[in-house]
């Protein structure tokens, strides 16, 4: 199947090689730490545990503010599964691109 004009130049930018370095410093977030989280905020990391147990980071910098992790949460489900004319494969291609527009090492 022939890919959206918006995917094909993304394809495009990311075999152009852009670099994705990071120069300069990056923001720190502090957060409550899996072994000190009760109440709201262990129930938010339990929902959100991977199977082996551990966080991901980006679930972990809403623990200041468990009600934001719902929000975030129900964007990225929104963006990544919901109806679109785009695969998965492209929307995370768009965020690959995205990442390295941003010089962003996540």
């Amino acid at each position: 199947r022939q890919q959206p004009p918006a995917v094909r130049r993304v394809v495009v930018l990311l075999s152009a090689g852009m670099p994705c370095a990071r120069s300069q410093q990056v923001a720190y977030i502090h957060t409550v730490a899996d072994e000190d989280a009760t109440g709201e905020v262990q129930e938010m990391y339990d929902r959100c545990r991977k199977p082996d147990g551990t966080l991901d980071n980006v679930d972990t910098i809403h623990s200041l503010n468990p009600q934001s992790f719902d929000a975030h949460h129900g964007l990225y489900t929104q963006c990544m599964h919901g109806d679109s004319p785009l695969s998965l494969m492209e929307r995370e291609i768009v965020g690959v691109a995205c990442a390295l527009a941003n010089r962003c090492q996540y």
